[in-house]
């Protein structure tokens, strides 16, 4: 068995890293949108790259930095890591980037609402308590066509 103590580390970095990560990566996309920031594509790139050489450095020594779920799971599958960790650091990641995305959440919450108002959606899932907050919604523009090739590219086209 794996000592609990150094399991509790590992689990607080992945937390840590999965946290930095969602919250500098998301809160420069909600700042450029909610906010109208002044800055480019290339900024946005920088940004998303911080965050994640970050997340990398300050986790890679403790946790290993998996910093997502679909890298622990693959590790566990090629033997390079314990099969009874993986549980636990999932249940760490989510925790992570879920505190992240609400931290986002909190401090641009009158912009969500805002920016929703401005642009008049009209969801019907938004007459839900969750709807809009559970649910991914396709841009109106984008028609099933144009989303499979989307999908074929992401998964096959690399």
């Amino acid at each position: 068995m794996y000592p609990i103590k150094a399991l509790k580390g590992e689990l607080i970095a992945e937390f840590i890293g999965c946290f930095i990560l969602i919250f500098f990566g998301v809160g420069c996309v909600a700042a450029l949108v909610l906010n109208e920031a002044q800055y480019t594509i290339w900024g946005l790139a920088i940004i998303w790259g911080i965050a994640v050489s970050l997340a990398l450095y300050l986790t890679a020594a403790i946790s290993g930095a998996h910093i997502n779920p679909a890298v622990t799971l693959l590790l566990a599958i090629y033997h390079k890591f314990s099969w009874a960790k993986v549980i636990p650091y999932m249940f760490a990641q989510i925790a992570g980037t879920f505190t992240g995305a609400a931290l986002v959440y909190g401090l641009y919450h009158n912009g969500f609402l805002h920016y929703d108002d401005k642009r008049n959606h009209s969801w019907e899932c938004r007459k839900s308590t969750f709807g809009k907050y559970l649910f991914t919604f396709p841009a109106p523009y984008l028609n099933h066509f144009q989303a499979a090739l989307v999908l074929w590219y992401v998964n096959w086209g690399h």
